[in-house]
């Protein structure tokens, strides 16, 4: 490690000395300690045997003629691999933001581009990242985790729920946020993305892509809602459900792909079903 000493400031451009044999690459990191924060520079001129010229990659304010430089003899590194996607860097390399939200260009989202996010700022998650550390209690944190599975147990299994009839699928709450919604393109529901086998939904003719939007003239507004209405009948309840069918909902990327749709009404008669699905 080589220690020099700065002799010139004029903004972001500062000179810098070092004892002759002992001169930085070009490209090489150099870095001064001020008010306890490091101030990282970069090489980009040699003016003599002794002299470096450098820019600063931070602020050049407070810096003063006399200070010590660091040259490690390394230049700027910054992390690469699956590990760091996703998370914001500076140009120094250190993180500056942890991804809160990631936009796609599909028909799922707002946004027309891909790899466009939003990072919470790495000085705001630090304190609270620290405060989860300190109070971090692993007994408490196992006990939490067990109550909350007995809870899912006692919601999800035991007589009272698997004597319940159920339609047999999977599907995802369509509301304005959605793109296609929002736009028209598609109308809020339950869009169905998978129909188990020899169930009540299969029986009856509803497909994958089909977005369910009334039951029994309820208007269908979020899978919850959807779910609670099922599970008021019995089995071999019949009920009336109104589907949106059009091409290429579950697998269009744009907007653009989704085809013309239509309604259609079905007669479903309910079952118990194995799967946990609506």
């Amino acid at each position: 490690m080589k220690i020099g000493t700065i002799t010139q400031v004029s903004g972001p451009v500062v000179d810098v000395e070092f004892e002759a044999g002992h001169l930085p690459k070009i490209k090489e990191a150099l870095s001064v300690e001020l008010n306890g924060q490091t101030r990282v520079m970069e090489v980009a001129q040699h003016m003599s045997e002794r002299v470096v010229r450098c820019i600063m990659l931070a602020g050049s304010e407070g810096l003063a003629r006399g200070m010590k430089v660091t040259a490690p003899g390394k230049t700027i590194e910054v992390p690469v691999g699956e590990q760091t996607l996703g998370r914001m860097f500076n140009v120094l390399g250190q993180l500056m933001g942890i991804p809160s939200l990631k936009y796609t260009s599909s028909y799922m989202s707002q946004a027309s581009i891909d790899n466009i996010g939003m990072c919470i700022p790495i000085n705001v998650a630090k304190p609270l990242i620290r405060e989860a550390l300190e109070k971090y209690d692993g007994e408490s944190v196992s006990k939490y985790l067990e109550d909350k599975a007995k809870e899912a147990d006692i919601n999800t299994t035991g007589d009272d729920v698997d004597s319940k009839p159920r339609l047999g699928v999977s599907v995802q709450t369509l509301d304005s946020t959605n793109n296609a919604v929002a736009r028209q393109i598609l109308p809020k529901g339950c869009l169905v993305t998978k129909v188990e086998d020899n169930s009540a939904a299969a029986a009856a003719g509803i497909q994958a892509g089909d977005i369910i939007v009334d039951v029994d003239g309820t208007v269908i507004t979020s899978s919850e809602g959807l779910q609670e209405i099922i599970f008021s009948h019995a089995e071999g309840d019949t009920v009336q459900v109104k589907v949106y069918r059009a091409e290429n909902v579950l697998d269009a990327k744009y907007i653009s792909d989704i085809g013309d749709g239509e309604y259609i009404d079905m007669s479903v008669t309910l079952k118990v079903v194995a799967s946990p699905a609506a």
